[in-house]
C-alpha cells in the first residue's frame, strides 16, 4: 500500500467500512510483489471475483496445487504399519 501510495498518490479511505469502499487489488500472483504498477483500486467483490477466476485458471500460480516455486513439497501420511505386513 506505501509503495501505491509513493507512485499514485494518497489513498483518502481504504476499506474500512464496507465492501463498496475502495480496496487495493493486487494484478499479479506473485507474494512478494511491492510494484504500485501491478495495484489498482478496486472493490472488495471485484478483487474477490478476480482472484478465484485467476485460482481456477490451471496455467495460473495461484492454481498449481504444488505451491509457490522453492516451497518444500507436503507431507504425505505414512502408511500404518499393520498395512505393510
Amino acid at each position: 500500500m506505501i509503495a501505491y501510495q509513493l507512485g499514485y498518490g494518497i489513498i483518502p479511505r481504504l476499506g474500512w467500512s464496507g465492501a463498496d469502499d475502495a480496496v487495493l487489488c493486487h494484478q499479479c500472483d506473485f507474494a512478494g510483489c511491492l510494484s504500485p504498477h501491478h495495484s489498482r483500486l478496486g472493490t472488495n467483490s471485484v478483487n474477490s471475483t478476480e482472484y478465484h477466476l485467476r485460482r481456477s485458471n490451471l496455467a495460473s500460480p495461484l492454481g498449481d496445487v504444488r505451491g509457490p516455486p522453492g516451497a518444500p513439497a507436503p507431507r504425505r501420511p505414512r502408511p500404518h504399519r499393520s498395512r505393510l505386513r
